[in-house]
């Protein structure tokens, strides 16, 4: 799973931004979609767990629909709260640890 390969580092996780470059600067998703994912990668430094869902699963694809079911099913029960995505990512009390075992949750779910 990509999720987990990109969250290798707690420096690779944000919090309330979709994603940040190397000077701390925010980057939109939707205004600054550049013609390769691997351009768009080298200028990241961090994303949040939604920014790296849109990011690596293509927009209206079974595969995004997946892996964000999956993901809404393990904030879940990792939190006892029916949250979304960024909201969980941008709470105070998310930890990038908290980051990880939800991405490893939502790996094994079937």
């Amino acid at each position: 799973m990509r999720l987990q390969q990109f969250f290798n580092k707690a420096s690779k996780w944000c919090k309330g931004h979709y994603a940040l470059n190397k000077e701390g600067k925010s980057i939109g998703l939707t205004s600054h979609y550049p013609t390769d994912e691997m351009d768009y990668l080298r200028e990241i430094e961090s994303m949040s767990l939604y920014g790296a869902v849109a990011l690596f699963y293509a927009q209206y694809s079974d595969g995004r629909d997946q892996i964000v079911r999956r993901l809404k099913i393990a904030i879940n029960r990792h939190t006892g709260k029916n949250l979304t995505i960024p909201a969980f990512n941008d709470d105070p009390q998310t930890t990038f640890e908290d980051i990880q075992k939800v991405i490893r949750f939502a790996t094994a779910l079937k």
